[in-house]
């Protein structure tokens, strides 16, 4: 169900939480749920709504991390804008590898989570999720320029927001290794230059693929087009997908053209 999510809060999904939404296909309220839970990550969203007659509350708890894995993602250009987006290809030698291990596993006897690698891994999640995190960047208001700009000459925010979440991430995976103090259960973490730069190309990374990547309205209008031969008249699609003039050209031609 689209409002899983809400109907579970407190209940089965609880604050802090990473909930793992596998082979996902969001519709609109689940994209915007998704979309506003991610807005509000640290209150929890709030969600207005009548069951039975009566008006209720739900509320997502703070902190909690959705992860969603789709094959040829076509989220809303508004989740994408909100969430990290991880492209993985596939090639011959991957699934060879793939089978391989399998077989070796059926070899042995060894069951998929004795990997020692996946042991590590939730280790190291369940130490990073057992605390909260103050991080700091030393000298951050002079030493960082946000130089990126929009057609309009405006600084996009969200992605600024987004770059500076991956530098405080990689500051955070790094606690031990950076100078910290823990005051009341809270570790106060400073980052550095190295987790800037590795932010930066991971943030470099996800752009590149942001800019190829068409939104779930974008593939409707194609589909559309392709279904039909590929020439069709603009009022027709405008009718049978709903959209009005200025949206179907923004879907087309772009925001700006």
């Amino acid at each position: 169900s689209p409002m899983a999510l809400l109907y579970h809060a407190g209940e089965t999904v609880h604050g802090g939480m990473m909930v793992v939404l596998d082979d996902n296909r969001p519709d609109e309220r689940q994209g915007d749920i998704i979309k506003r839970a991610q807005t509000q990550f640290k209150t929890g969203y709030k969600y207005k709504t009548v069951i039975k007659g009566k008006p209720v509350i739900l509320q997502m708890p703070p902190g909690v991390q959705l992860l969603t894995t789709e094959v040829d993602a076509d989220s809303e250009d508004q989740v994408l804008n909100r969430t990290l987006l991880l492209e993985v290809e596939g090639s011959p030698e991957k699934d060879l590898k793939i089978i391989q291990a399998d077989l070796k596993s059926l070899e042995t006897g060894e069951q998929p989570l004795d990997d020692p690698d996946i042991t590590v891994c939730q280790t190291a999640f369940d130490l990073l999720k057992s605390k909260t995190y103050i991080v700091t960047i030393p000298g951050g208001e002079s030493r960082i320029i946000w130089n990126e700009r929009g057609k309009d000459k405006r600084a996009n925010l969200r992605n600024y927001n987004i770059f500076r979440d991956l530098i405080l991430s990689f500051a955070v995976m790094r606690w031990p290794k950076r100078n910290y103090r823990e005051v009341d259960g809270v570790m106060h973490v400073e980052a550095t230059r190295q987790d800037f730069m590795d932010a930066l190309a991971l943030y470099h990374t996800v752009h590149k693929q942001m800019k190829t990547k068409l939104g779930s309205r974008e593939i409707d209008v194609l589909n559309y087009v392709r279904k039909r031969g590929g020439r069709v008249l603009r009022e027709d699609v405008m009718k049978d997908l709903k959209l009005s003039k200025v949206r179907l050209t923004q879907l087309v031609r772009g925001k700006n053209g």
